[in-house]
């Protein structure tokens, strides 16, 4: 056994059958990118073997210390892969929109933050024919795509059909007034807004995490492959 794939969804799986064959003079360890490792995952999982390499997402302090002298990859610090699973992810997005019954070019939406997900977002949704307004300081980069670039820390969710966010921390938001049937994607966290509180308010509002896992796992188990072959191990 040269290869260990943790995980046993459709993305993990793809891994797994690609290394199925494929042979190493060191064992290395390939876990979700979405898992944070902790200290009791390693310790049953991962340090009952002596001697390995390990390709994570991203792991807490403790884990760290743990894990100290192991030849560890983070696959979430490779800009090559976090650019292409924040396509992957964009993609995901355009795909949940077929749940307004409504084409891109006829919505009205807001995305909230500018980074790379926020950005291949804009790019694939403009393609389609889309407009949308953006939220975010990084005003210069959205004018690119953005009908309207708008504070990021004064945001209303009035008039639009769907708000998609992309941002860790939001500070002022407006939700109590909103569209009928407006949607919120939330794509960062689910404790960036109280999503207990849109759905009280009338809004379809839910997180969606891993999403190149649920939508385009064999895509998504690609990028895993490409990267442990890219490093060589």
């Amino acid at each position: 056994m040269n290869y260990l794939v943790l995980g046993d969804d459709e993305r993990m799986n793809f891994v797994r059958n690609f290394f199925s064959d494929k042979t190493n003079d060191k064992l290395c360890i390939i876990t979700p990118p979405n898992l944070k490792l902790d200290s009791n995952y390693v310790w049953n999982k991962i340090l009952t073997f002596s001697n390995f390499t390990l390709v994570y997402g991203k792991m807490d302090d403790e884990t760290k210390r743990m894990l100290a002298g192991y030849d560890a990859y983070s696959l979430l610090q490779d800009e090559s892969f976090t650019m292409e699973n924040a396509k992957l992810t964009a993609l995901a997005a355009i795909d949940l929109l077929s749940k307004t019954n409504l084409a891109p070019y006829d919505l009205n939406l807001l995305l909230i933050g500018f980074g790379r997900i926020g950005t291949a977002f804009a790019k694939y949704f403009t393609a389609l024919g889309g407009k949308l307004d953006v939220a975010t300081s990084s005003v210069r980069q959205a004018g690119a795509f953005a009908n309207k670039v708008l504070p990021i820390n004064d945001i209303n969710f009035d008039g639009y059909d769907v708000i998609i966010n992309t941002s860790p921390k939001l500070a002022a938001v407006n939700f109590t007034s909103h569209k009928h049937g407006a949607v919120y994607i939330d794509l960062a966290g689910k404790d960036v807004l109280p999503l207990s509180e849109l759905s009280a308010c009338g809004i379809d509002a839910k997180y969606y995490p891993a999403m190149p896992a649920k939508f385009y796992p064999k895509s998504a188990g690609k990028l895993i492959c490409d990267f442990v072959l890219r490093r060589g191990l």
